[in-house]
């Protein structure tokens, strides 16, 4: 898991990324083309370094979606000496930063650290606290503080976000004739999508990608491959709510599309339990248990059919316990 630093070659930057070195953290940092990097050596070797300005939001976007920090510790901020605490500058910085939250978490950040300043408090003969009266006098003070306070409030946003993404529940069941799944599964996806863009950021291939992309039968004859090697019981095709980064299909609605191709090489039984029952009931127990619809034996009973039309290998006597074994199962 990736620690990601920001004003990791200034002062306080550059002790923050020795002491997560020295911890065995996994540290990546963002430093401006050019800038200095000679508070990091001894260490710069043993960091992954990305180069990009937190301005700019396309670069960062990328920059983000390379590394997928689980944190982030943000001290890059405009501070030159006799300029800062009135440089229109601050603004910039706040406004980066705010960028910041937003690309962090659509990237799947949970942690994120920020340093404030003591100018945000009233002016005091006695030690500051947390709880010292707020009173900021220069805009790098109303800067840094805005940043506590926005930061405070998207986070409580996004926390809302995710909730509603893990909590999402589909309005509609299941019939019990569906014979290809890929309808049900679009409409899941098309009426989960805005739960999951709220959170997550859609992957995009390169363009220079298109023409490694499989076709649905191309990526069927994969599916019908893994099939014979764990057997249909232990394999489950799901979708990323934004399309899959093969590109196949390239959104919900091409589903059934992949559906049709995997069962032009592999038994309809076979196509009932990869594409639907084993990934909608490791769908099911992740919400919190399989649903209660009515067609539990239904499913147990494809589940079995699927398992017997498996050709028996021989097994050596010795073998039979390790092949009894429960298996984990994949889900793609």
């Amino acid at each position: 898991m990736t620690v990601l630093v920001t004003g990791a070659t200034g002062f306080a930057g550059s002790h923050v990324v020795r002491k997560l070195v020295a911890s065995g953290e996994d540290v990546a940092v963002i430093a401006r083309p050019g800038s200095s990097r000679h508070r990091l050596d001894g260490v710069i070797d043993k960091i992954q370094i990305l180069e990009g300005d937190l301005a700019d939001s396309d670069a960062m976007r990328s920059l983000l979606a390379s590394c997928r920090p689980v944190a982030c510790i943000h001290l890059a901020w405009y501070a030159e000496p006799g300029k800062y605490l009135a440089s229109p500058m601050n603004l910039n910085s706040l406004s980066a930063s705010i960028s910041l939250i937003e690309g962090l978490a659509r990237v799947g950040c949970t942690h994120l650290v920020a340093t404030g300043t003591c100018f945000e408090y009233k002016h005091q003969t006695t030690p500051l606290t947390e709880e010292s009266p707020i009173g900021p006098t220069t805009l790098y003070a109303a800067a840094k503080l805005a940043f506590y306070l926005v930061a405070a409030q998207r986070a409580a946003q996004l926390a809302k976000a995710v909730g509603d993404m893990v909590q999402y529940r589909p309005s509609f069941s299941r019939t019990p004739d569906e014979s290809n799944y890929g309808g049900f599964i679009a409409q899941f996806d098309v009426e989960s999508r805005e739960r999951t863009r709220a959170v997550f950021v859609p992957y995009a291939d390169p363009p220079d990608a298109a023409a490694a992309v499989p076709t649905p039968d191309e990526w069927a004859q994969q599916v019908d491959h893994v099939i014979r090697l764990v057997g249909p019981e232990h394999v489950g095709i799901g979708l990323d709510m934004f399309g899959g980064r093969s590109g196949v299909p390239a959104n919900a609605g091409g589903y059934p599309l992949l559906v049709d191709a995997i069962g032009r090489v592999t038994s309809r039984k076979n196509v009932e339990l990869v594409t639907g029952e084993n990934w909608l009931r490791v769908l099911e127990q992740v919400q919190g248990g399989r649903c209660d619809d009515g067609r539990e034996h239904d499913r147990d009973e494809r589940h079995r059919e699927g398992i017997r039309e498996q050709k028996a290998a021989p097994v050596a006597p010795h073998a039979h316990a390790a092949a009894g074994a429960p298996h984990g199962s994949c889900c793609c």
